[in-house]
């Protein structure tokens, strides 16, 4: 797969591309340390296996290089048809520090998201850690207001985990 619009391009991951994507991964890492209860998973992985969910079959997931002005500077991985048929699960999107709030996220999930309107999809997906403030932010800017699931374990203090699954209707 790829589409491009304005100045930035989303194609399918490769290997060539899995030493720029480690490096990303490890700032994403960075980042998001203080919501995990474990590691993202490397983007070897989501290149040669992809991260299912249960039942989930490969053909159905896919990890998209973001490029803007033709310089890699993010990833994001999407499932088809999860949890029902007409879902798109968003799994995973980060983008490098250098272009964050900019707006180039939003247009890339918005863009995204009408791709998937035209493909016949009806809503978008994905899970967003309670701590992760300016996820939170971003994502309800993108639309995602629907609040499909919440969970937490504690009280979020030290290393607890808490989540929104967030939804969009396309």
């Amino acid at each position: 797969m790829e589409i491009k619009f304005d100045n930035i391009t989303l194609k399918t991951s490769t290997l060539e591309e899995l030493e720029k994507l480690n490096f990303i991964h490890k700032e994403a890492c960075e980042f998001l340390s203080f919501d995990l209860k474990h590691d993202i998973t490397e983007p070897y992985i989501y290149i040669t296996d992809g991260a299912l969910p249960p039942n989930g079959v490969r053909k159905n997931f896919e990890m998209l290089s973001c490029y803007v002005d033709n310089n890699l500077c993010g990833y994001l991985n999407y499932y088809r048809g999860y949890p029902e048929k007409n879902i798109l699960y968003i799994s995973f999107i980060y983008l490098i520090n250098e272009i964050k709030h900019k707006g180039i996220g939003k247009k890339i999930i918005n863009y995204l998201s009408e791709y998937f309107k035209i493909e016949g999809y009806k809503y978008v997906r994905l899970s967003v850690s309670l701590k992760n403030w300016e996820g939170l932010r971003f994502w309800h800017k993108c639309g995602f207001e629907r609040i499909i699931l919440a969970d937490c374990s504690g009280s979020l203090f030290n290393n607890d985990y808490g989540c929104l699954e967030l939804e969009k209707m396309l």
